[in-house]
């Protein structure tokens, strides 16, 4: 009886260390990839408005209406991920947090734009600028990321941003 409790007692406190040792390792910035999401929770809004806001998709040129679409689409598919990726990592978000970085002072830029008939080059530079800094949120998040899981998503989501601002940047051309 004394040698199970002995040996009981021995897998608990190791058991324990593990977890400890894990915990210290183990990414625990996810209030990063809570950000990351509601960056691309606002990139997607502007998307999502340009091309379904009635008047405003009639002011944007073919090559950006082509973006807006293409980021709408995989700004949509990445959230998604790092939402699945938080989820996995015992986080949880919910709905209204993702919306905490929609500027209702952009919307109503966008909005006078429209109206001023300058919507399509007010809208690139308003999405060259969120893009800028969901890909510095990306960065500083991969710093701080220790798992290999969490670093390649961050990969994965810095090089789909870089390639939607450079077809931001050919719809300049």
């Amino acid at each position: 009886l004394g040698r199970t409790l002995l040996a009981g007692g021995g897998i608990l406190v190791i058991v324990i260390v593990f977890s400890i040792i894990k915990g210290a390792l183990s990414s625990n910035n996810l209030p990063q990839y809570v950000g990351i999401a509601e960056d691309q929770q606002a990139l997607v809004h502007l998307a999502t408005n340009a091309v379904n806001g009635g008047t405003n998709s009639n002011n944007l040129s073919p090559q950006t209406q082509n973006f807006a679409y293409t980021a709408e689409l995989s700004l949509s598919s990445a959230q998604n991920d790092t939402l699945a990726y938080v989820k996995r990592n015992n986080g949880s978000v919910n709905s209204q947090d993702l919306s905490l970085k929609i500027s209702a002072a952009t919307d109503q830029e966008l909005t006078s734009a429209a109206a001023n008939n300058t919507y399509d080059a007010t809208f690139r530079s308003v999405m060259q600028h969120a893009l800028a800094q969901y890909m510095s949120d990306l960065a500083a998040t991969y710093k701080t990321t220790t798992g290999p899981h969490g670093k390649a998503l961050l990969q994965k989501q810095y090089a789909g941003a870089n390639l939607r601002l450079t077809q931001l940047n050919s719809a300049d051309s």
